[in-house]
């Protein structure tokens, strides 16, 4: 079934954001890195529930032990960086997108714990692309489906409002 997508201007996707009791700052934030700040060149932001982060991102083979500092952090009103995803993306849309790489995964643990499976903003990297030559249609069939780090195809709508150049795009 086709979707509509309704596109309006939005602020910098740079700038640090608060969801609930959870600041995510892509510059300053516990475990932001380089490639946070240029997420509007690099890629888009992807509106997801940390549970389907989670089913994304390769399963953690270890006992989370920085989880419980993240906690920590939060409830002290720390900042934290972006979650994100690593995303292979056949721009004809032939093939099922796959995570390739991923960082955040305690980050999402955390806020699972402290404030439940809401929607957060996860920064989406593209291999080979950049965000200037992803179109909607591209969103919609990343939002669709996707193939985790762990090689099992994970359903959507995996998320449902992106941010792609300073607009939202709700589908």
């Amino acid at each position: 079934m086709k979707q509509r997508i309704k596109t309006t201007t939005l602020y910098m996707a740079e700038s640090a954001e608060k969801v609930g009791k959870v600041t995510f700052d892509p510059r300053y934030g516990i475990g932001s890195t380089p490639n946070n700040e240029e997420i509007d060149y690099l890629g888009f932001v992807a509106y997801m529930k940390p549970s389907t982060f989670l089913k994304l991102a390769a399963k953690l083979t270890v006992e989370p032990t920085s989880m419980p500092f993240m906690v920590q952090s939060i409830q002290d009103g720390k900042p934290i960086g972006n979650p994100s995803l690593n995303i292979e993306l056949d721009t004809n849309m032939q093939s099922i997108a796959r995570i390739v790489g991923h960082e955040g995964r305690n980050r999402c643990m955390a806020i699972l714990t402290i404030q439940g499976d809401t929607e957060i903003p996860v920064h989406c990297f593209l291999k080979y692309l950049r965000a200037r030559n992803l179109t909607n249609k591209h969103l919609e069939f990343m939002s669709g489906q996707m193939l985790s780090e762990n090689k099992r195809t994970v359903d959507g709508p995996l998320f449902q409002q992106a941010i792609l150049r300073r607009a939202r795009i709700t589908i």
